[in-house]
């Protein structure tokens, strides 16, 4: 019985050694952690809110809480200016040519020795957009001159058509109006069947004071000259013609 019990109390107290050490042991280990962070903190340092850096571990900022808190304000979007000068300011802005709408001049001479001429003038006095690009077609060349004639008198007698209703020049114009007319269509009719060349194209552009310019514009409102011995580059307009490209 006594020798029970002396083995009873002799575990016991090994079992208490060893639970103190194993304590002993959890306790140095915290301590030992706690010294590492000590260190790190040491040579890492921290930043406090006023943007300064200190060494040591961070503790709370006793001037953090009176701070100012920053006000946020929407900056309002502004353009960036442009200055223009005076004289920008104070120059006439370009006003488009007004078609004109009265009476027009009738060139008889022009319209015996030279129609293509009295064409040019005729839709220059009307303002409209194609005056300039009338060719220049020399008086011995018969076909464009009565071609040139034909649209001189439709477009003259178009524009003038009824102002003398009533009246025996009335019926004199009527037929000069209708025979042109005729005389138009029928050659635009011949020209068309032209092959694709400088000939037509320059024949053709006779009956532009009649047509919109957006009819023989591209899409950005450009005219298209076409193949023409009298509009282009001089050169392309050589080069083309040596390849046989212009036969009419």
């Amino acid at each position: 019985m006594n020798r029970k019990f002396h083995w009873g109390i002799a575990a016991l107290i090994v079992i208490l050694i060893a639970a103190g050490g194993f304590m002993y042991w959890q306790w140095s280990s915290v301590q030992q952690l706690k010294e590492e962070v000590a260190e790190n903190d040491k040579l890492i340092g921290h930043f406090h809110a006023d943007g300064s850096f200190h060494e040591g571990p961070h503790e709370e900022d006793p001037s953090r809480d009176d701070l100012p808190k920053q006000e946020t304000r929407e900056v309002p979007e502004t353009k960036p200016s442009v200055k223009v000068s005076k004289e920008k300011r104070d120059a006439p802005k370009a006003q488009p040519k007004k078609l004109y709408t009265g009476p027009l001049t009738f060139h008889v001479e022009l319209l015996k020795t030279n129609p293509v001429k009295a064409l040019r003038l005729q839709t220059e006095e009307r303002g409209n957009w194609a005056a300039e690009w009338i060719p220049p077609f020399p008086t011995d060349d018969i076909e464009a001159q009565e071609f040139a004639k034909a649209i001189y008198l439709f477009e003259y007698y178009h524009h003038t058509f009824g102002d003398l209703f009533g009246t025996p020049e009335y019926e004199k114009e009527t037929r000069i109006y209708a025979k042109a007319s005729g005389d138009m269509s029928r050659m635009e009719e011949t020209i068309m069947s032209y092959p694709y060349g400088a000939r037509k194209y320059d024949l053709l552009k006779l009956t532009w004071p009649h047509v919109d310019k957006y009819v023989v514009s591209d899409s950005k409102g450009n005219v298209n000259s076409h193949p023409s011995e009298y509009f282009g580059n001089p050169e392309t307009r050589r080069q083309l013609k040596a390849l046989g490209m212009w036969d009419y």
